[in-house]
């Protein structure tokens, strides 16, 4: 019972270490777009921006900033391993664009030309808005 006990705690701590080590990754490599805020709800991370609207080239920077990490560091598998979705929003929070399967889109991506590079990251793009 105690070693089921101190296994569901260790596997919890690290859930929350892993997000937390998301949304501290993605603070310093969003930092130039100093977003109002950055938030991880069960697998969907959600960046509202100081934008009034997100318009295809500031989601575009957004987006390189979310791969970034993957790519400059390609050892770190754990950054945003369990993440679905990364939600690029206006600072009404209401509105932008929702991003899949950000871990295995960036990393696609990353092996691609920047032309080649930019389709594969718009194929896992849909316009968002929150109800």
């Amino acid at each position: 019972m105690k070693r089921t006990m101190v296994a569901l705690m260790a596997l919890s701590s690290f859930g929350t270490f892993a997000k937390s080590a998301n949304l501290t990754e993605l603070q310093k490599s969003l930092n130039d777009m100093q977003p109002l805020s950055i938030s991880d709800d069960r697998g969907i991370i959600t960046v509202v921006l100081n934008e009034t609207s997100i318009t295809p080239d500031i989601y575009d920077n957004a987006i390189l900033g979310v791969c970034s990490p993957a790519w400059m560091n390609r050892n770190n598998s754990a950054y945003l391993k369990n993440t679905k979705e990364v939600h690029i929003l206006n600072k009404f929070s209401y509105s932008g664009y929702a991003f899949e399967s950000p871990r295995s889109t960036c990393d696609e991506a990353g092996k691609l030309q920047p032309d080649e590079s930019k389709v594969t990251l718009l194929s896992k793009t849909r316009l968002y808005t929150n109800k």
